[in-house]
């Protein structure tokens, strides 16, 4: 695959790049556990974890991200949970993103169908449904790309945040989310 965009390369024909930027909007479940707060340990659950992340292409292998969550108690309305995530995705398998070459006369896109990944990233969470307070943290993120076409693709992915509050307070959040994103 990066042998052709290397021998156009070498004949001095040919350029070549990747698309730089993904955007993603994706929507699931989330579980969120407290312990510490308050002296007890509470639990909340349900439908309406909300994400819309940029990601820029570092390497080919990894995405520098950031993005926006939203938790709503009743899916689309109720208590609220929000925050920011900034971190990294790394991709073993594959590139992150499509390669293009491009001469004169030819113009090749190179995508992998599944570009599964793992991700580190820094959490903030502030929120007002199970009691109000903010926590700060570290998340570790699984999933995978799938293409749909030359600029679009299908996002899984599941989230596990450990996350730290006031007064000693912990927590952690999982998260289910599955969206549709755009390569520019």
């Amino acid at each position: 695959m990066h042998l052709l965009s290397f021998c156009l390369f070498l004949i001095g024909v040919s350029s070549a790049h990747a698309e730089d930027f993904q955007l993603a909007a994706k929507g699931g479940t989330w579980m969120f556990s407290t312990s510490g707060i308050r002296s007890t340990n509470e639990t909340a659950s349900g439908v309406g974890a909300y994400s819309l992340q940029l990601s820029y292409a570092m390497t080919e292998k990894f995405n520098a991200c950031l993005g926006l969550n939203m938790i709503m108690s009743d899916g689309i309305s109720g208590s609220q949970g929000f925050g920011i995530d900034a971190g990294f995705n790394y991709y073993p398998l594959t590139a992150a993103t499509s390669t293009h070459t491009r001469s004169e006369n030819v113009n090749i896109t190179m995508t992998e169908t599944w570009r599964p990944y793992a991700g580190l990233h820094f959490r903030q969470r502030t929120f007002n449904f199970i009691f109000a307070t903010t926590f700060l943290g570290t998340g570790i993120a699984l999933g995978t790309d799938y293409q749909i076409g030359t600029n679009w693709f299908l996002n899984f992915e599941t989230r596990y945040d450990m996350l730290f509050g006031a007064d000693d307070g912990k927590a952690t959040q999982i998260n289910l989310l599955l969206g549709a994103g755009l390569e520019f």
